[in-house]
């Protein structure tokens, strides 16, 4: 795109061109990005709608961003947000992440999403499972922090049975089957090992960031220059 902004739409006539005067006129009030946040959805079964709020409401919390509840994929971009999308050398990325990350003004407006005219939906399953993928990997530390805090629960689960064992058999003379303290073992080793790994993940996350070269500060616009 060469103009001053640039709006993202589907090609399956869902999303009405109806609705871009009204994310032009929200651009130039002062948005650099203008959602069309859906409203209702035309034509659209209710496992749809429900598997889509509840993948945005997780996605919402696991990335801390503040992506519509019901999701987005129909908006305008000022030229500032295309050219740092140009300038960015990421792959295997989300489009919507992106410019969630970049912090440019938000404005947002609600629209009806019409029925499809013809022809199937290709947006499948494997699909949003590599974008769900993609999402948490790029831009959040959740799965390693997740796994970081599994450790801890196992590690002090084993210890705290451990503890119970003890005072059991020394206190109330009660005798310990042997696979007792063999669960023990299992959840302490088990523990410390998911801990270990998430150690790793901080580290590799840490490259893994710094490889992206993602800016360290975006410049909106310059006055007096």
């Amino acid at each position: 795109a060469r103009g001053a902004a640039a709006v993202v739409r589907a090609a399956d006539l869902q999303d009405p061109p109806e609705t871009i005067p009204e994310l032009v006129a929200l651009w130039r009030d002062g948005g650099a990005v203008v959602w069309a946040v859906r409203g209702a959805r035309v034509g659209e079964t209710l496992r749809t709608r429900l598997t889509a709020r509840i993948f945005y409401t997780f996605m919402r919390r696991a990335l801390h961003m503040e992506m519509p509840p019901s999701g987005v994929d129909f908006f305008l971009i000022d030229r500032a947000v295309i050219d740092t999308l140009k300038s960015a050398p990421e792959r295997n990325t989300s489009l919507i992440g992106q410019i969630q990350w970049m912090g440019f003004e938000q404005r947002s407006l609600v629209y009806t999403k019409q029925a499809r005219a013809s022809g199937r939906s290709k947006w499948t399953l494997s699909k949003k499972i590599k974008l769900s993928v993609d999402w948490l990997v790029g831009f959040s530390y959740f799965p390693i922090r997740f796994m970081s805090a599994l450790g801890v629960l196992f590690a002090c689960a084993g210890f705290t049975y451990a503890l119970f064992l003890i005072v059991r058999r020394f206190v109330y003379v009660v005798p310990v089957e042997g696979w007792t303290s063999l669960i023990c073992v299992v959840l302490i080793t088990s523990g410390v090992q998911l801990v270990m790994l998430g150690v790793l993940g901080e580290y590799l996350w840490r490259s893994f960031d710094a490889s992206r070269q993602r800016p360290r500060f975006i410049v909106e616009r310059r006055q007096g220059l």
